[in-house]
């Protein structure tokens, strides 16, 4: 499923959709939207090893970034982390992390993406 999804910083907006998905273990969000937004990367304390959904490794080997948002669903606030790879044609995928904190009781229309840079 792909829900809308509002970027936005001190300095930029930028509008996507994100692919919600509960076979993720994680929330991702590609280099090129850090990019594009300007948004500050946080090295991991240890690479993560990561294989696609077709159980194949990632072919940009290991994720050694993350970036921490604040994430708006509805009314409800979160901070999650995003671990920074190669997803191929997606800005933007929202893992179980999310689906559990934020879906609780809620539907989903749309979600906004803040940073604090």
């Amino acid at each position: 499923m792909h829900i809308p999804i509002s970027i936005r910083t001190s300095n930029a907006m930028a509008n996507t959709k994100g692919l919600v998905d509960l076979g993720a273990t994680d929330c991702f969000m590609s280099l090129t939207i850090i990019k594009q937004m300007k948004l500050g990367k946080q090295p991991l304390q240890k690479p993560w090893k990561i294989w696609n959904i077709d159980n194949m490794e990632n072919k940009d080997g290991l994720i050694m970034h993350y970036v921490d948002l604040d994430v708006q669903t509805q009314n409800i606030h979160r901070t999650l982390q995003f671990l920074i790879a190669n997803i191929e044609n997606k800005d933007i995928v929202l893992g179980y992390p999310w689906l559990h904190q934020q879906t609780q009781g809620h539907s989903i229309d749309s979600i906004v993406v803040h940073s604090g840079l």
